[in-house]
């Protein structure tokens, strides 16, 4: 059998003057249709994008403002070797370049009285800057065909990205106070385990890896059996190559390298016992196909230790009126503190029904039931739809202001002649 191998490569083009406003495509997602130039005879290249800063005075706001741009009449494609990850590659030349449009924009934001020759200098320094990174984004990738290089550039890229934006860097639990550098919105997840312990947390897929920040509610934890806990948890198709402990009687932290030869993925974890609290922060990534791996090991090490734990006491505070936190200790029937509560602000649907965001779990335990009652009298039941919140039809809203009593009742604690329920007290207004 034959094998060919056909080798993709990219070119980015800067623009030593600004395009023709008729020949202007500004920062977004790009498609094929955007590439509309023809290709140089001869070249070696598959594809060619052409890039610049423009600097453009707003009359409305009266301010020089910088924008990323692209030409399509200078951008062109070879049309048998277009490729989603031949684009991807593009799109992350055309991305490098609003990186560095925002730094120009902060320039602008920092001396926003300057001469239009002073800002046109500052722009040319960054175009030549702009101008070597490509050529050492392209260097590194070998134009996109190394592939743990391209991922780390797409991560590196993307950080920079939310580095000069609004955003900034990072995601907050605001459940668990744990912050991590995830460059995009992680989906939330909870489970017990085969050992009956309750882990909650975030988990991405990008980038070619899953990203994971967790925390694990056990009773099986502490300072003097972390070594044993943290190995109990590989399974036996998973080779643990190498570990780094660092013990203490307050902190605890295990970084685990491993891998499993069946499913050929490398797993990197930290573990971290912070006096009671047990995180694990985790990222794993397929080896099929691989030459090399080092961009995805220096993602991982990024995201690993980003960690950190905030106090997120406030936003509960500004977000819920007459709520406690999901730590809560003012439980009816039960004092010891616990994983329940309110997630997030009620809110009203379209039909004029309640939608309570509620988290039904406390410690490890699963749920029998979750109910609500409303002014003190009427009693509702959670709907099998809303997993994580409450709802309330329209009809059973009182027109006043009322308060709403949500909670849930768990097996252990319910028998035929009685039942624990736990409890938050919300006060709803009026629509």
């Amino acid at each position: 059998m034959a094998i060919i191998t056909i080798n993709v490569f990219v070119i980015v083009y800067i623009r030593e003057e600004g395009f023709p406003a008729e020949d202007r495509v500004y920062w977004r997602q790009v498609t094929w249709d955007d590439f509309q130039g023809t290709p140089l005879i001869p070249n070696r290249f598959d594809a060619s994008i052409a890039t610049y800063i423009d600097l453009e005075y707003d009359s409305v706001f009266q301010k020089t403002v910088a924008r990323a741009s692209m030409s399509p009449k200078l951008s062109w494609k070879n049309e048998g070797m277009l490729s989603e990850h031949l684009l991807r590659h593009e799109q992350y030349h055309f991305n490098l370049t609003e990186v560095y449009a925002r730094q120009m924009s902060n320039i602008i934001k920092a001396k926003p009285n300057e001469s239009t020759d002073f800002y046109e200098s500052k722009r040319d320094s960054l175009v030549e800057k702009l101008k070597n990174e490509n050529q050492m984004y392209d260097t590194y990738t070998d134009h996109g065909t190394i592939i743990d290089q391209q991922r780390f550039w797409e991560f590196d890229i993307d950080l920079s990205l939310r580095l000069y934006s609004d955003d900034g860097i990072g995601f907050t639990d605001m459940y668990t106070g744990v912050r991590m550098d995830f460059l995009r919105e992680p989906e939330p997840f909870m489970l017990i385990n085969e050992i009956d312990e309750l882990i909650m947390g975030h988990v991405l897929q990008a980038y070619g890896m899953s990203f994971l920040s967790s925390v694990i509610v056990s009773d099986y934890i502490d300072h003097s059996n972390f070594e044993e806990y943290i190995k109990f948890h590989y399974e036996d198709d998973v080779e643990i190559i190498s570990v780094e402990w660092s013990l203490s009687d307050s902190l605890s932290i295990a970084r685990v390298w491993a891998t499993n030869s069946v499913k050929q993925r490398e797993i990197l974890d930290k573990w971290i016992l912070k006096d009671t609290e047990l995180y694990r922060l985790n990222c794993q990534y397929s080896t099929a196909g691989l030459t090399a791996t080092g961009g995805f090991n220096t993602m991982s090490d990024i995201f690993l230790n980003s960690f950190e734990v905030v106090d997120v006491t406030g936003y509960w505070d500004r977000l819920l009126d007459n709520v406690s936190s999901p730590y809560s200790n003012d439980w009816f029937g039960e004092t010891k503190a616990g994983y329940f509560g309110f997630s997030g602000r009620y809110s009203f649907s379209d039909k004029g029904d309640l939608i309570i965001p509620y988290l039904p779990f406390t410690d490890h335990r699963p749920v029998k039931l979750s109910m609500a009652i409303v002014d003190q009298q009427k009693l509702f039941f959670s709907d099998s739809n809303y997993l994580y919140s409450f709802k309330i039809d329209s009809e059973n809203i009182p027109e006043k202001d009322f308060i709403v009593s949500v909670g849930h009742l768990h097996y252990e604690d319910s028998n035929m002649d009685t039942s624990i329920y736990y409890y938050h007290n919300l006060v709803v207004e009026s629509r």
